[in-house]
């Protein structure tokens, strides 16, 4: 099971080929397939507007989180946005990360 940050999203960290919502001392880190849920699109990495919508995130209190069979993860925001990940999608090692401020880490293989 995947802890609901305590925190609201405090920064978000774009890299080369991975991002991370950071929720104060907890941390999420994404390297596959993600997509982000408004109630206006609906956007995946790599698509204009994407960046964006991560950094509307900053100040969102997530509301649930849940891992799928497959070891998918959806975290959903008070505002109703989501954030969605496959995991298997991808030629990584690993298709999400979540760093726990309890020292907690609980990583979703490819």
């Amino acid at each position: 099971m995947v802890p609901v940050p305590k925190d609201p999203v405090s920064q978000v960290v774009c890299v080369e080929d991975y991002f991370q919502l950071l929720f104060q001392e907890e941390r999420f880190s994404f390297f596959e397939v993600v997509e982000v849920a408004t109630d206006q699109r609906i956007l995946s990495r790599g698509q204009p507007g994407f960046c964006d919508a991560l950094v509307e995130l900053i100040g969102e209190r997530a509301s649930s989180v849940a891992m799928d069979d497959a070891g998918g993860l959806t975290v959903v925001f008070g505002s109703g946005s989501a954030l969605r990940a496959r995991s298997g999608a991808g030629a990584g090692p690993e298709a999400w990360k979540f760093d726990g401020s309890d020292g907690q880490i609980i990583i979703s293989p490819n």
